[in-house]
């Protein structure tokens, strides 16, 4: 059945579990395999090919408006569990449109930060950027989409485990 995803139309920003009450922006992390570059006989210079089960540092953004108690709580030092809930505008062939919820998790540890600028006439306009360890992706129906957990060496895309046989047998 043919899916067509569209803008997100509502989001919340929830952090221990506590709606932050920010209406913001979230910039989910980029997930990018660390490589390592290999040379010698039979390659025509270097090659960088991905290195199993390792990832490059993953950071979250989350751009806020406002200065308040509810976004001072995103700069608070230390490990934060991040939670983002979203509905997404879709249109199913046969059904029409919807809105569909979607989940993120993601646990990491307050990096840096700024409040915005103080302006008549402006918002202010700052951010929040933590370094990520753990993220989970969830559909509106629960399902997993994605999992990388960097401390407990899991890493799953759509059900199927990409980690699990690398770390297979160590124990």
């Amino acid at each position: 059945m043919s899916r067509i995803y569209g803008a997100i139309a509502v989001s919340k920003i929830l952090d221990g579990g506590v709606d932050t009450g920010c209406q913001g922006s979230v910039e989910l992390p980029e997930v990018a395999f660390a490589t390592q570059d290999f040379a010698g006989p039979g390659i025509m210079g270097t090659i960088a090919l991905p290195s199993a089960g390792q990832f490059e540092d993953m950071q979250t953004t989350i751009n806020t408006r406002g200065i308040s108690a509810d976004v001072l709580r995103l700069h608070q030092p230390g490990t934060h569990e991040l939670e983002l809930r979203f509905k997404q505008s879709t249109f199913m062939a046969g059904s029409g449109s919807a809105l569909r919820l979607g989940k993120a998790f993601l646990t990491g540890e307050y990096v840096s930060g700024s409040l915005g600028s103080v302006e008549t006439g402006a918002v202010a306009e700052g951010s929040a950027v933590y370094a990520v360890h753990r993220m989970q992706l969830l559909d509106s129906d629960g399902s997993e989409l994605m999992l990388i957990d960097k401390f407990a060496h899991q890493y799953r895309v759509l059900g199927e485990d990409h980690g699990a046989d690398i770390y297979d047998g160590l124990d």
